[in-house]
């Protein structure tokens, strides 16, 4: 048994999309210089899915996430956006393990954030502070 991890986009007319984990990847790293054409202007529904692999076919899916993507009128990736629902969906999953009601005050709660803005920020450099840096 092995595992795989894969993306599929669900567009308007409920057609289904595999985007490859690397296509995605670079979208989120560089969206200017990889567009998908077929989503110009379009927010689509993406399905995060690990899979179990049997004899390198897929067997069953062991867990799914859903996600909405924007894209402009070029087809380029809103990466602002995408961070913006995943940084939220963060927060609404970790902060009950974090803070236990009494402390959850507003100060804390905002420092985690910021620290938690500042690691996607670290994981997922900006484009511009990618090319300064010759990344």
């Amino acid at each position: 048994m092995s595992l795989s991890y894969r993306l599929i986009l669900l567009d308007e007319r409920e057609g289904l999309f595999r985007l490859p984990t690397s296509r995605f990847a670079r979208m989120l790293q560089d969206p200017r210089n990889h567009p998908l054409s077929h989503f110009l202007g379009a927010r689509v529904r993406m399905a995060q899915l690990r899979v179990e692999l049997r004899d390198r076919r897929a067997g069953a899916i062991l867990q799914s996430h859903d996600s909405l993507l924007s894209f402009d009128e070029a087809g380029h990736l809103d990466t602002a956006a995408f961070l913006q629902r995943q940084a939220a969906r963060t927060e609404v999953y970790m902060a009950p393990h974090i803070f236990t009601r009494e402390a959850a005050d507003e100060t804390s709660v905002a420092s985690w954030l910021r620290a938690a803005a500042g690691c996607l920020r670290a994981h997922w450099p900006s484009a511009s502070k990618r090319r300064r840096s010759g990344m």
